[in-house]
């Protein structure tokens, strides 16, 4: 999960929960752009951040607020066709970033953060995503990952749509060309036990959750 040096890495705050966990291991120094999908320009500011660029219809921004940042890109885009997150997603594929770290996937709605699951699915072989929910990192999976853990550190996969084909080395249980599938079968709460993970998948996509090593004593598998 190495980012080479010449890729540009943006960091995008969205309207959901974000815990100040998920801020910890973030390197502020590799970051090129700092966006806002609407009411995430607030979560960015309590934060300490400061964004290049915020987008949406801005019905969660006052005028105000906007007339006090004028060094901020403001970006309005009003389409109802497209929700907050995937204007966004648009704003940094138009200012080249190419790894993004999203936080606040998600929240009090339920059907919001659904949405923003699908979003997802529509951008994940556009821009690498590190999404980051609480202290877990989700990692969009397709074809193949690899990932260096700690021995009993709890992860999950959680298929979007037909996730066909799955192996998986260096995990408890391990999965040996099985099919994931909404409503058919997940892979909750699975625990490094080789520090060396890798994951494949014949077709379809995958969302690796990956808990930080204490939580392993307080999370059954």
């Amino acid at each position: 999960m190495d980012i080479p040096a010449t890729t540009r890495h943006g960091l995008l705050f969205l309207n959901g929960e974000i815990a100040p966990e998920a801020l910890e291991d973030l390197d502020r120094r590799g970051i090129s752009t700092i966006l806002a999908a609407d009411g995430g320009f607030h979560h960015a500011m309590h934060l300490g951040f400061i964004p290049d660029v915020v987008v949406g219809d801005f019905d969660s921004i006052a005028p105000a607020e906007r007339d006090s940042h004028p060094g901020i890109e403001w970006l309005h885009r009003p389409d109802q066709d497209m929700n907050d997150f995937e204007k966004a997603l648009i704003a940094a594929e138009e200012r080249g970033i190419t790894h993004l770290t999203v936080l606040g996937i998600a929240g009090g709605r339920l059907d919001h953060t659904l949405t923003n699951l699908s979003v997802v699915a529509r951008f994940d072989r556009k821009i690498h995503l590190d999404i980051r929910h609480g202290r877990a990192r989700i990692f969009p999976v397709r074809g193949s990952w690899e990932f260096r853990g700690e021995p009993g550190q709890l992860l999950s996969l959680a298929p979007l749509g037909e996730a066909v084909g799955v192996h998986t080395r260096g995990l408890r249980y391990p999965l040996k060309g099985e099919t994931l599938a909404p409503g058919i079968r997940e892979g909750l709460s699975n625990v490094i036990e080789d520090g060396e993970v890798s994951i494949s998948l014949k077709s379809g996509l995958l969302l690796v959750f990956l808990f930080p090593p204490e939580s392993r004593e307080s999370s059954p598998a």
